[in-house]
């Protein structure tokens, strides 16, 4: 016979520790941090089924310090073990990426309390070896469920978290049959929130994806006119490319767009067989990938005189480009922004 229940699911929590101890009382820090928890308390109001629980730390006694992680670890403790994962499963390429800094593809990362497995095949061994030797790597020769579930053997995780976002709904079905009774918890945006503070490494990186791409584009401008006129969009395109390439990128950000004359208008168009003739606008959206990190620009070049019109709107443009950037600051949404 059949029995049907309706059982309400169970909720996440979200663990907040402030720190109230006699350094944070200096100067304005108070008032930051009464934002800053004002903030995150409406964010996560609005993320439904999620419970918010505020752990407040003061001086420990004597010259303890905070005592933060033994607070945590108590403030974890009164969560039932069931509702904790016991691992993350990472399958997005750039969050495998971002954890372990390996580079190479079709591979998963598991992370663990304490512990991290590399799930790849034998074509990355020696990739793995290179990018992240300080993570034991586990070879398949099958499929990635068998050796998920050698990855969690002898770990004693009943719950498994997923990035839900970057799974398909197969995939998500197979995990289901390969791993039995465990217990899957599907995450949205939590995990891709952890890259948003970019550390001075990422900033780098993407620093020098920008200079290399405005570099290839000085270098195609410095030809003038002749550099564009009488040249198909493709072969700017493909020129461009290969001079990020020369200045150290790994590759093109993305599908490097030429667009002359009409096909501007195109969004997101794919460089073509059209010739550039004099006198043409051509729009022109590019970028470089430097240790995994993008740059993104875009330039209109005129190959005549730029029309009246053209430049009453540019000014235009200019200007409430440069409101949007006096109205970036710390906190600040990219919403208000834009």
């Amino acid at each position: 016979s059949l029995q049907e229940e309706d059982r309400a699911a169970l909720g996440d929590i979200v663990v907040l520790v402030v720190d109230e101890s006699a350094s944070q009382r200096i100067a304005q820090r108070p008032e930051q941090v009464a934002a800053a928890v004002a903030t995150l308390e409406a964010e996560v109001a609005q993320l439904g089924n999620t419970e918010l629980r505020i752990l407040r730390l003061g001086d420990g006694k004597g010259d303890a310090g905070t005592l933060l992680m033994t607070a945590l670890s108590q403030a974890l403790g009164e969560v039932p073990r069931d509702r904790l994962v016991g691992a993350i499963l990472l399958s997005d390429p750039h969050s495998v990426r971002y954890f372990s800094g390996f580079s190479g593809e079709d591979s998963w990362l598991l992370v663990g309390p304490r512990w991290l497995r590399l799930l790849t095949d034998g074509r990355f061994i020696e990739q793995a070896g290179l990018d992240c030797p300080h993570i034991p790597a586990i070879v398949r020769t099958g499929g990635m469920m068998d050796i998920l579930e050698q990855g969690l053997s002898g770990r004693r995780v009943r719950r498994l978290g997923i990035e839900g976002n970057a799974m398909t709904v197969t995939l998500r079905g197979a995990l289901g049959h390969a791993l039995g009774k465990l217990r899957i918890h599907a995450f949205s945006g939590e995990i891709p929130a952890l890259r948003e503070r970019k550390d001075p490494a990422e900033l780098m990186a993407i620093r020098k994806a920008v200079r290399i791409a405005e570099g290839a584009m000085r270098e195609m401008l410095a030809g003038g006119a002749r550099k564009f006129v009488g040249r198909t969009e493709r072969q700017i395109a493909a020129e461009l490319d290969y001079r990020m390439r020369m200045r150290g990128a790994a590759r093109a950000a993305f599908e490097t767009i030429v667009a002359a004359g009409s096909n501007s208008a195109l969004p997101h168009y794919r460089p073509g067989g059209k010739k550039v003739r004099k006198g043409d606008f051509v729009l022109i959206d590019w970028g470089a990938v430097v240790d995994g990190y993008a740059s993104d620009l875009t330039r209109v070049v005129f190959t005549g005189s730029i029309p009246a019109p053209i430049s009453r709107i540019y000014e235009i443009v200019l200007r409430a480009q440069a409101a949007g950037i006096r109205a970036i600051a710390p906190g600040v949404s990219c919403s208000s922004v834009d």
